[in-house]
């Protein structure tokens, strides 16, 4: 979900000023609504309905989780557990990491995204941190909607709401 791995959630790819203290409550209320475009803006993808829609597919949907962690992060830094979110959105950026790393893998066998279980610990933890700072839309949805729909020869694989993955979304 997210790329800032310093307590300042600071990354040098923002224009501007980052906010700091911005109160907690006004951060998740904010965040949930990036979380809930982001998941709007994953649906609209086209589900993979051959193999080679595969790698498109989960290519477009961690472009759009990448973009929400920008915008997560642009928000600012929290009053209150600012090293929590850090941390959240840093688990959210590794699990993206690793998806990104085993696309080819997941192109051609998609179902890695329930059962392989590097993917299925580094998805779990992003979205178990993202829900304890608090978020209710971010970490419940974006994780699992990385893998979308059903590909010919595969069973179905949950997308959770719209977003890639399974958590940090």
């Amino acid at each position: 979900m997210v790329v800032g791995c310093s307590s300042s959630l600071s990354d040098p790819t923002l224009k501007g000023t980052v906010p700091t203290n911005v109160p907690k409550a006004k951060l998740i209320a904010d965040g949930d609504d990036i979380c809930a475009a982001t998941d709007a803006r994953i649906a609209l993808i086209p589900e993979p309905v051959a193999p080679d829609d595969i790698d498109p597919f989960f290519r477009q949907s961690l472009d759009a989780l990448r973009d929400e962690v920008r915008k997560l992060q642009a928000l600012g830094t929290p009053d209150a557990d600012a090293d929590q979110l850090a941390a959240a959105l840093a688990k959210a950026t590794k699990a993206y990491d690793e998806l990104e790393r085993r696309i080819p893998d997941l192109a051609k066998d998609p179902n890695l995204m329930n059962t392989d279980p590097t993917i299925q610990t580094l998805m779990a933890e992003a979205g178990e941190a993202t829900v304890a700072f608090g978020f209710k839309v971010c970490g419940q949805t974006s994780a699992t909607a990385v893998t979308g729909g059903s590909v010919p020869g595969t069973s179905a694989v949950p997308l959770g709401s719209a977003s890639p993955g399974t958590t940090a979304g």
